[in-house]
């Protein structure tokens, strides 16, 4: 199949009672599938796009229409060509199962046509958020062809359900923020993790804002968008450890060291479930990340600027009590729960692994019984260039639920993403960490990360 659905492929979607515009022409030659069912075959000749007409549910169209935009804007061939026809199908369920085609129960699945004789395009998926991923791909391959469009046809869907990009926004804007949702988004991811901390100005007394924290107003749009890309919504709030991000500053009585609140001082929770509660009115998460991570540090010399002298690390036991005391208010409002890894994880257990992002010690390591099964754990590593990592099946085996996390090292990213594909039980997906790259503008960075992470969580190679 390359330029339009031939005999075959009408009778297949008419027994899978899907309503289908079809062209008629010649039958095209046949493509092969990948073993695992997927086609990829835009390799007909040229579209040229000057414009894009969209038949789409009106729902679709409204409740996704940054995605939408996005391709009207790539949409930029010769001038003299007609406008190009874009048809959504939100296919509806078959009544026999033994004629639907493989892929359309596949989740976050879709198919491409491109027809360039009649100027046509469909994007065919199950579900809305197929479709969506469907209209990431037909960007994509406009930006690529600056405007134009190879015929054929593509079947696609995702290795990882979770394929998240995790943002820091200190001193950043709201064109960057949605430049590097446009650059996830034509990498196919569907989660944004955004980090909080200082760079919003919100209400809660708990947090001094930065003087050029973004305003709740600038907050919601940025929500608005990612959402109409098609992003699930996660911020991360700096509880427990990093508190030059939180209390310290403001609060300095609160504090158990340098690094870490004192999770014996009940202030320290009526400050912290308030600012909560405006984190969940106001972004109505899809799960809140508690962070919890390098709570003393992993070399001496961090650990020389983290504590002042007589200074101890926060003993394991008051992390244990600190991690259940923000679940049991969280499950309470009904909001799943993430935490980072690190301090859970040590070098001597894992010894076939990097050490420099195994936090914990033996005595932390004690405590993983203790925290709450409920908790999806945020296992990073960042510069581990070995095909396994033990950590995952470890938590997993333990009754937890994972999302693997990596940085810019390409072979960390790629091997971690297959090594968590290939686990598929318990393991949620997969998060590309960017940190200080979007404040410093670092743009080339930025999107090799996007893309090659992209690229890794969708087919897991």
């Amino acid at each position: 199949m390359l330029t339009c659905m031939g005999n075959r492929a009408r009778s297949r979607w008419a027994l899978a009672a899907v309503t289908t515009a079809l062209i008629a022409c010649a039958e095209p030659p046949a493509v092969a599938a990948s073993p695992d069912g997927r086609v990829q075959a835009l390799e007909g000749s040229w579209l040229a796009a000057t414009g894009i007409r969209i038949d789409a549910p009106d729902r679709l169209r409204s409740k996704y229409a940054p995605a939408f935009q996005r391709v009207t804007r790539l949409a930029q061939g010769g001038a003299d060509e007609p406008p190009v026809k874009l048809r959504i199908e939100l296919l509806r369920d078959s009544s026999d199962d033994a004629a639907r085609p493989g892929w359309v129960g596949r989740a976050e699945s879709f198919r491409l046509g491109v027809n360039a004789d009649a100027r046509r395009v469909q994007i065919s998926s199950a579900t809305p958020a197929g479709i969506v991923q469907g209209l990431n791909r037909l960007a994509r391959e406009l930006r690529a062809g600056d405007g134009k469009l190879r015929a054929g046809e593509v079947i696609d869907w995702p290795a990882h359900a979770i394929r998240g990009v995790h943002l820091t926004l200190r001193s950043v804007t709201e064109p960057m923020i949605k430049r590097a949702l446009d650059e996830a988004s034509l990498a196919g991811m569907n989660l944004l993790a955004v980090q909080m901390a200082d760079v919003f100005r919100l209400d809660s007394p708990a947090v001094q804002p930065r003087r050029d924290a973004l305003s709740k107003q600038q907050l919601s749009r940025i929500l608005a968008y990612a959402r109409g890309s098609g992003f699930k919504i996660v911020p991360e709030v700096k509880l427990l450890s990093h508190q030059e991000k939180f209390f310290k500053d403001r609060y300095p009585e609160l504090m158990y060291n340098q690094r870490t609140y004192d999770p014996r001082i009940d202030k320290v929770y009526e400050l912290a479930f308030e600012y909560l509660d405006e984190v969940i009115e106001l972004f109505d998460p899809y799960a809140i990340h508690i962070g919890h991570d390098e709570i003393k540090g992993f070399t001496r010399r961090q650990r020389r600027k983290i504590f002042k002298p007589g200074e101890q690390a926060l003993p394991p036991e008051l992390f244990l009590q600190d991690v259940q005391r923000v679940y049991e208010y969280l499950e309470g409002r009904g909001v799943e729960v993430w935490m980072w890894g690190d301090m859970l994880v040590w070098p001597d257990e894992f010894p076939t692994m990097n050490p420099r992002h195994l936090h914990g010690n033996e005595a932390y390591a004690a405590i993983r019984p203790g925290i709450p099964r409920g908790i999806v754990i945020v296992d990073w590593h960042y510069i581990d260039e070995q095909p396994e990592y033990p950590t995952l099946t470890t938590f997993v085996e333990e009754g937890f639920r994972v999302v693997g996390a990596a940085w810019k090292r390409e072979q960390t990213i790629r091997n971690f993403s297959a090594y968590a594909a290939a686990n598929p039980d318990g393991v949620e997906g997969m998060l590309a960490t960017t940190w200080f790259h979007l404040r410093r503008r670092e743009w080339e960075t930025m999107e090799r990360i996007i893309r090659i992470s992209g690229n890794a969580f969708w087919y897991a190679d």
